[in-house]
């Protein structure tokens, strides 16, 4: 029976061997999330000046708009009804010192603004007035990192459109307002 106390010595340093080996226990936790849209847009200008001559149209390419979007967005442009404006929505109307007057003089055709398509992202032809609640003027089918989207304006003056005394111009605030599609 010299084999008893050898296996009792061995249950014995099981039982040690158990006893020092590290207790573990887990839980487990689910961490979720999701992306949010992000977009943003900046003007390269906050005023422009366009040459307004009886009997012409004036053009300007100079607007530029940057746009980032982490996912398919769009652009639109609004007449910004700003200052007073209470008339003449689209087109360029009489402004004289801080505020469009009172007597809504407006040229006879609407101010015309045409996008120029970059990669995946598109202009929308404008026709017509550009209203105060917006048209769209660019989809973007693909996330984009300051894309740069150049645009033109263009203005037909009328030989019957009036002569503004000074220091009357003719004046149009537009808004630029990009979202997620």
């Amino acid at each position: 029976m010299k084999t008893k106390p050898w296996i009792i010595a061995g249950l014995l340093g099981v039982a040690l061997a158990l006893m020092a080996a590290p207790v573990m226990a887990y839980n487990t936790t689910a961490v979720t999330g999701s992306v949010t849209s992000y977009v943003s847009i900046s003007l390269n200008q906050s005023s422009i000046y366009l040459p307004l001559t009886a009997g012409t149209t004036a053009t300007n390419s100079s607007l530029g708009i940057t746009v980032s979007a982490n996912s398919p967005f769009s652009v639109t442009v609004a007449d910004a009804s700003l200052n007073g404006k209470t008339t003449n929505y689209g087109y360029m109307s009489n402004f004289t010192g801080s505020s469009y007057d009172s007597v809504a003089t407006a040229l006879g055709s609407p101010l015309g603004l045409l996008g120029i398509d970059n990669g995946t992202t598109i202009h929308q032809t404008i026709t017509g007035a550009i209203p105060t609640s917006g048209d769209p003027l660019y989809t973007g089918g693909a996330a984009v990192t300051n894309q740069v989207l150049a645009n033109t304006l263009s203005q037909t003056v009328a030989n019957t459109d009036l002569v503004l005394p000074s220091p009357s111009v003719y004046r149009i605030d537009l808004s630029f307002i990009i979202g997620p599609t």
